[in-house]
């Protein structure tokens, strides 16, 4: 039997448009929203020893703009290795498939 986490569709970074027009909303909390939720992820991959971690669909939003979002997702996704069997496993959208590279 093996463990593994799953996820799709992280659009990390998601500008989420027009969060603005609430008054008192707390914008930059729920736009930071996706970091924290990608990095408790991975810590619960690590802390359950999980097998694998599958990473499915849009990683990013958009079409990578920001390169601040790759410099984030980076450091989060060398954790894994910590967790000594744990391997990533990305499946791409086939529409959007990214130069493994540009990761």
């Amino acid at each position: 039997m093996f463990k593994f986490i799953h996820t799709a569709d992280i659009h990390l970074d998601s500008a989420l448009h027009g969060l603005e027009r609430y008054d008192g909303a707390p914008v930059d909390e729920i736009r930071s929203a996706t970091r924290r939720a990608f990095d408790n992820l991975i810590e619960l991959a690590i802390d359950e020893e999980v097998d694998f971690v599958l990473l499915a669909g849009d990683i990013y939003d958009g079409d990578w703009k920001d390169c601040d979002s790759k410099r984030f997702i980076i450091p989060v996704l060398l954790k894994i290795p910590v967790c000594k069997k744990c391997q990533t496993q990305f499946v791409f959208d086939a529409a959007k498939t990214p130069d493994m590279g540009s990761i």
